[in-house]
């Protein structure tokens, strides 16, 4: 009779551990497994514009850590690609020093990105890229954070979009897009639960 008291005790208890939900980690250890990683990118330097394929190995960490992260499939599709030009092109070695020199300006991706989407855009970067002054012309003040492109037409005479075709342009440039890692990191905190349950105390 005891015995069969200590067995059924015993299956409770199992069957008490075995049905609770595994804790996820904290935010704390969420941030600094990302940190870490990015870390391990190599040159990597804040402020650097980062891709879908920098970030992809960190969900999985994440979730060998007990988290899986919802909806990173929608975070991923809000970054660009090893492939994409403004990545080619930032990512040369004549690119990364022009990216150094920019990276500060808030919105500076998005108004390269809109650039790239014009007629000949991808020669207006590589051109901007090679200017000795080229980085001061990229971050000049501008309305509503795009780029000056009436100012630039007149500097190169590509062909480049008309004042009021920029205008059109600027209207529809209210990007979602990630490109740096503070802005990723970010994505991946709101999708935290506020109420997550935590680790047990021992």
């Amino acid at each position: 009779m005891v015995r069969a008291a200590v067995v059924l005790l015993l299956m409770c208890c199992a069957s008490s551990v075995w049905g609770a939900p595994k804790p996820i980690p904290t935010w704390g250890q969420v941030e600094k497994a990302l940190n870490e990683h990015l870390r391990q990118l190599g040159d990597y330097r804040p402020g650097d514009l980062i891709t879908r394929e920098d970030v992809a190995p960190a969900f999985a960490q994440l979730r060998k850590l007990g988290w899986t992260v919802p909806g990173q499939d929608q975070i991923v599709g809000r970054m660009l690609d090893n492939g994409h030009p403004l990545v080619v092109s930032l990512r040369s070695p004549a690119g990364k020093t022009f990216m150094r020199k920019i990276s500060h300006q808030a919105g500076i991706y998005d108004r390269l990105n809109l650039v790239l989407k014009q007629h000949r855009g991808d020669e207006l970067i590589r051109d901007l890229i090679k200017l000795p002054k080229g980085a001061e012309i990229a971050v000049a003040p501008t309305d509503r954070d795009t780029m000056n492109l009436s100012q630039l037409q007149l500097i190169y005479q590509k062909g480049m979009a008309t004042p009021s075709q920029q205008k059109r342009l600027t209207e529809k440039a209210q990007s979602e897009m990630i490109y740096t890692a503070d802005a990723w990191i970010a994505a991946v905190k709101q999708r935290y639960p506020v109420a997550a349950p935590r680790p047990a105390s021992r």
